[in-house]
């Protein structure tokens, strides 16, 4: 089963102000993954994210459902291909699998894109994820950068089987921002 909600990066960075941060309250964030439940994990993976960008004085993301489209297509592309990365086996890169989605076309203006990706087994709750993310530079870079306005999470029930036997679970958590043309 596939939910959605919407490492490395691509793009630039823009610089804006502030406003001062506010707490955020979010719900189900030790909820371990289920088919049942993967709209409320995803829904508090992008709370916890948000939170973690207002703390830090940046703005909060929206959800965006191509984003949240080719997310979810990754993560299921991961654990059929039993891989763990942004480049699969096949090339798809994450530019390819926005503009298949349609977040980005031939005709777009400036944009920023970014993606973390992370499977586990055994656990994958959203605040161990969002934890892990913020754990790697390059992650941590993508959750904090303040250029992304835009969020997408797809999240699968299963871990590739790189990872280990057992329930588990697959995240991709794609990141963006466009101008006009």
């Amino acid at each position: 089963m596939i939910g959605g909600y919407g490492h490395g990066a691509l793009g630039g960075h823009r610089h804006h102000k502030h406003r001062a941060a506010t707490a955020i309250a979010c719900q189900d964030t030790t909820l371990v993954p289920t088919s049942d439940d993967l709209d409320r994990i995803a829904g508090s993976t992008v709370c916890i994210v948000n939170a973690v960008r207002v703390a830090a004085g940046r703005t909060p993301l929206s959800v965006n459902a191509a984003l949240v489209t080719a997310a979810a297509g990754h993560s299921a592309d991961m654990v059929a291909g039993d891989y763990v990365g942004q480049v699969g086996p096949s090339g798809g890169s994450l530019l390819g699998r926005l503009e298949t989605a349609g977040y980005l076309s031939a005709g777009s203006g400036g944009f920023s894109i970014a993606e973390n990706v992370s499977a586990s087994v055994g656990g994958g709750t959203p605040a161990a994820t969002v934890s892990q993310w913020m754990g790697s530079p390059e992650a941590r870079a993508n959750i904090l950068d303040p250029a992304m306005r835009e969020t997408g999470i797809g999240i699968v029930d299963t871990a590739p089987g790189v990872v280990g036997t057992g329930p588990g679970v697959t995240y991709t958590e794609d990141f963006g921002a466009t101008s006009p043309s």
